[in-house]
């Protein structure tokens, strides 16, 4: 909410607003409203960088299982080679 009503994010008149305040008034579920919007916006954006991610995690994981460490050339060759998989789908 202070996202909202300190900083200006978001749709409405909240900003400069304090959120106790708005909570008890009249505008009270439109800031609720709001604050849930950002959050589920915000919560899909995550979980498709997760998901865009996740094949170069797995991959990093099973060479640092094998290997126990890894040097940046070999993460570049590692992140490179997901990459030309993800490409020739």
């Amino acid at each position: 909410m202070n996202m909202i009503c300190r900083y200006g994010m978001g749709s409405g008149f909240f900003a400069s607003m304090d959120p106790k305040t708005l909570l008890n008034s009249p505008m009270g579920p439109s800031l609720m409203k709001n604050v849930e919007e950002i959050l589920t916006q915000e919560m899909e954006a995550t979980q498709k960088l997760i998901m865009e991610g996740k094949p170069y995690i797995e991959r990093l994981s099973e060479f640092l299982l094998k290997n126990n460490q890894a040097m940046e050339n070999e993460i570049i060759e590692i992140f490179e080679s997901v990459e030309k998989e993800i490409s020739a789908q």
